[in-house]
């Protein structure tokens, strides 16, 4: 089982994600809140790993280099919508509180997941948030149009001015201070503890639940929109990007 209820709350579940994003892992997290939903009585997701050192590193790049080799640029684009609509707009429309408790290192689509939950709470003694595209050669285009638009409404312009152009390595301290997490906890131990005792406050009281999910339907309206109607368009461009990548990378 991927998920578990809290041991202190039956009205938190918590999701453990795979480290890497593939088909396969995109099918577990969908499936996962699937069941959790059917519950009926949960209130509220806190989204951590049991990976020793990573949350969730993003794309599962070894897949991707199989597709290439395979010429399956279908497979790809398949992967890339239904990802989309199976995490980010789940996410976005569930009704249901999201926590990430990021508790390991968080890179490229970890970094969109953890953007896309509506409470982000993560270790200060190890561990960064990293959108590594630029030193992989990419552009700013290689974000879906729904992902920058989240970036844009939500979120400070230090994501878009300095994470993405420098793919800087950023610690808890720095994001606290720009407002990008919510939370800055002591160690890994702590950051599920602490993101479990908010759950805790939120299902707990139907004011603040209410509020939250209130609050994401006026930030997420543009992101839901642009997932729907833009960014299905945009992704031939995206994997041609992944295919030029594969050829410098001498991928055969």
């Amino acid at each position: 089982m991927s998920w578990e209820k809290s041991s202190n709350d039956n009205r938190t579940a918590i999701l453990y994600m795979d480290h890497v994003h593939n088909p396969s892992s995109v099918k577990d997290i969908s499936g996962s809140l699937d069941e959790i939903l059917d519950d009926g009585g949960i209130r509220c997701v806190v989204l951590s790993s049991k990976h020793a050192k990573n949350w969730c590193i993003g794309l599962d790049i070894p897949w991707i280099m199989q597709q290439y080799k395979d010429k399956n640029r279908e497979a790809m684009k398949e992967f890339f919508v239904g990802g989309t609509k199976a995490i980010f707009l789940r996410l976005l429309e569930i009704p249901l509180v999201t926590i990430a408790a990021i508790n390991g290192h968080t890179y490229g689509n970890g970094v969109m997941v953890a953007l896309h939950c509506d409470l982000r709470f993560m270790r200060s003694d190890r561990g960064y948030f990293y959108l590594p595209e630029a030193e992989m050669g990419f552009s700013e285009d290689v974000f879906t149009p729904s992902g920058i638009r989240l970036m844009d409404v939500r979120y400070d312009s230090f994501i878009r001015e300095v994470m993405i152009p420098t793919a800087k390595k950023i610690t808890a301290a720095e994001l606290l201070d720009k407002k990008i997490i919510d939370h800055a906890s002591t160690d890994r131990e702590a950051v599920l503890s602490d993101a479990l005792a908010r759950a805790v406050e939120i299902s707990s009281s139907e004011d603040i639940y209410c509020k939250i999910l209130e609050n994401r339907k006026i930030w997420s309206g543009p992101v839901i929109d642009a997932i729907k109607n833009e960014d299905e368009a945009a992704f031939d461009n995206i994997i041609e990007m992944f295919w030029n990548l594969m050829v410098k990378m001498g991928v055969a």
